[in-house]
Order: C-alpha cells, then sequence, then structure tokens
C-alpha cells in the first residue's frame, strides 16, 4: 500500500514486519547487476495506524455491499467460498489416478 513516508513525505510502499514499520522507496537500478534498488525508512506506529485509520473512515461503501477506495474495489471474500474450480479439478485428478491401471 502506498503511504507518505514520515520522514521525507515522499510517497513509498508500506511494510509491515511483526511490529516494524517502514516504507520502501525505489531508487533506480543497479548499473552491475541491473537489479532494482530500494531504500527504506522506519515509520512510529502511531504514524501508520493513524493513517490507516483516516483512509478507513474514507472508504465509500456501494449498494451491492463492496467497498471501495480510490478508485480500487476490494476482493469479495465470498467468492472464495465457492471453491467449485478447485473442488471439481482435485476430484477430477482422484479420478484420474483410480482408472489408471498398476504398474507391477
Amino acid at each position: 500500500m502506498k503511504i507518505v513516508c514520515e520522514q521525507c513525505k515522499k510517497e513509498g510502499y508500506l511494510q509491515v514486519l511483526g511490529s516494524y514499520y517502514r516504507i520502501r522507496h525505489y531508487s533506480g537500478i543497479n548499473a552491475k547487476t541491473k537489479k532494482s534498488m530500494f531504500y527504506y525508512h522506519q515509520q512510529s506506529k502511531e504514524y501508520v495506524e493513524n493513517l490507516l485509520r483516516e483512509q478507513k473512515l474514507g472508504v465509500d461503501s456501494e449498494p451491492n455491499g463492496k467497498q471501495c477506495s480510490s478508485g480500487q474495489e476490494s476482493i469479495d471474500l465470498n467468492l472464495n467460498n465457492n471453491g467449485s474450480f478447485i473442488q471439481n479439478d482435485s476430484a477430477s485428478i482422484a479420478q484420474s489416478v483410480e482408472q489408471q491401471p498398476c504398474k507391477l
């Protein structure tokens, strides 16, 4: 999630590692390794919690029950409960295993 850094006031990606909060900033590509380089700034727990609380209060509810914030829709968790594709797929795998004759 992108938020404004408490230290440098630039936008970066929030990372939560246990009770440690930091912002990851992109600094470019390493000329030798051709890999992306990043630098980090530690954030206070209070700062992050306040930002998250403010963003949560700014979330708009739509009539169909979905929520969106900043033009991004949240995932409807009820869609994951169906599982019919996974169940059918694993059933077909089990069935194909049962149909194969044993090799002695």
